[in-house]
């Protein structure tokens, strides 16, 4: 009884999730269908992956790149942010850039091991896995578009902006990033927890047959 009611707050909690995730979903226009979304989104993150290794670069690791980042002592890839060099250093070392960085890579790692783990438990059908994988897809092409804006104004060349107007917007883009990473994490953890209660529940039930001596 005690695991019925688990699996039975469980699934609420991910209806509930799932719901969030709707919404997400509205706010873009979705006009492709599911098997193309799971074609793009595993090509689209392997290219992601490398197109963020190779387009900027933070020269700390660990606990030192996290602890630099925070302090916006950090150096980014010369290929992709050169025109930094041209902006007012108030702006080029403002925390936040780096901030915006770091938790773009962690959404880009969380999806990704969000994506294996459900996969690897094997219990959610395909059309709920699509689902996922839709949601986290839409969720890194909005931060592809988060470091596109970021990009544009930290370039002197990009965008006639005063100092203060620069810092307001890469405020802006911080906030939206941290929604992100914040959906990622909970819309994430409520998909693994549907796949674990299924899981559970599949084990109870294959036990209470042996138990009874029940055959297949």
């Amino acid at each position: 009884m005690k695991n019925t009611i688990k699996i039975f707050l469980l699934l609420i909690l991910f209806s509930t999730a799932k719901a969030k995730a709707q919404t997400w979903e509205e706010l873009f226009d979705q006009s492709r269908t599911q098997t193309k979304y799971l074609i793009e989104q595993v090509a689209a993150l392997q290219v992601y992956i490398t197109h963020v290794q190779k387009t900027y670069k933070i020269a700390k690791e660990g606990l030192n790149f996290i602890g630099d980042a925070a302090k916006g002592e950090f150096n980014l890839h010369d290929e992709f942010f050169t025109s930094l060099q041209n902006v007012n250093p108030t702006v080029r070392k403002y925390p936040q850039i780096a901030s915006i960085i770091v938790l773009q890579s962690r959404i880009i790692s969380s999806t990704k091991n969000y994506n294996k783990t459900i996969r690897d438990r094997k219990t959610l059908g395909p059309n709920e896995m699509d689902y996922v994988i839709t949601v986290f897809d839409r969720v890194l092409k909005d931060c592809a578009a988060i470091l596109d804006e970021l990009i544009a104004v930290t370039s002197s060349n990009k965008l006639e902006m005063k100092d203060d107007e620069r810092i307001a917007r890469i405020d802006k883009l911080y906030n939206e990033m941290q929604q992100n990473y914040a959906f990622t994490e909970n819309f994430g953890s409520g998909a693994v927890q549907l796949a674990v209660a299924r899981a559970d529940a599949k084990t109870a039930i294959e036990n209470s047959r042996i138990l009874n001596n029940i055959k297949k």
